[in-house]
């Protein structure tokens, strides 16, 4: 989840938990953009970043997101929740769909054939190898934004492969599908934030997903890395 006043700072801990510092406590009841919620103690993880941060409750007392403020001017502040889903969370844009349909729907028969046979563990190393990037959730901290081919081997990989020492790098195709940790599929608001993180023009209005094809020349399953 990107901070909205620290340009770089990433919270990372976005689960429902509460937070070690905020437990046995008091919490204050309180209404932030019309919701009432429990505001937590300040976390000390920020205080290098000149941010007095406060974690934010449900009566539940599950997390929903958290308040920053700056340090020195308490009027000046940020609120971030957590929705539903990775992306919206991350870059705090409520109105990311969820398509309601998994990648494996918009796979060929052979495509998905080849993610049955390796388990489904490089299913994004696979897709190196066709005419969609797949994005997911991993990627967003550390966005790649090329692909490294061995010209040797032909082994593609979005990191430096060990091994290869002869690489060229690729840039990634342009059309993108934005999953979720299910594989599900979601489409950004045409304004969002990942167009620049990715680094491709915003898509026209009328642009097609096309089906997942086969890889032209995949390598054997075992010699596909982990994804990053």
């Amino acid at each position: 989840m990107l901070s909205q006043r620290r340009p770089g700072l990433v919270y990372t801990n976005t689960g429902p938990e509460v937070r070690e510092h905020d437990e046995d406590i008091d919490a204050d009841l309180v209404k932030i953009d019309q919701r009432s919620v429990y505001l937590g103690s300040f976390d000390p993880a920020y205080e290098d970043n000149k941010l007095d941060v406060q974690w934010m409750y449900d009566d539940l007392t599950q997390c929903c997101g958290l308040v920053e403020y700056e340090t020195n001017n308490r009027e000046e502040f940020s609120v971030l929740w957590f929705y539903e889903n990775p992306y919206s969370t991350f870059f705090q844009e409520p109105n990311w769909i969820c398509e309601n349909k998994t990648v494996w729907s918009l796979m060929s028969n052979e495509a998905y054939q080849d993610c049955l046979d390796s388990d489904f563990k490089h299913v994004v190393n696979m897709s190196l190898y066709g005419n969609t990037r797949l994005f997911v959730p991993s990627m967003l901290i550390d966005t790649p934004k090329e692909i490294y081919e061995c010209t040797e081997c032909g082994c593609r990989n979005l990191s430096v492969p060990s091994g290869c020492h002869a690489l060229k790098k690729l840039p990634f195709p342009s059309c993108i599908l934005f999953l979720d940790d299910s594989f599900v599929v979601y489409t950004p608001p045409k304004n969002s934030a990942i167009w620049s993180r990715v680094g491709v023009q915003l898509p026209h209005d009328d642009a097609q997903v096309p089906l997942l094809e086969q890889a032209e020349v995949p390598p054997p399953p075992e010699e596909f890395p982990a994804a990053e």
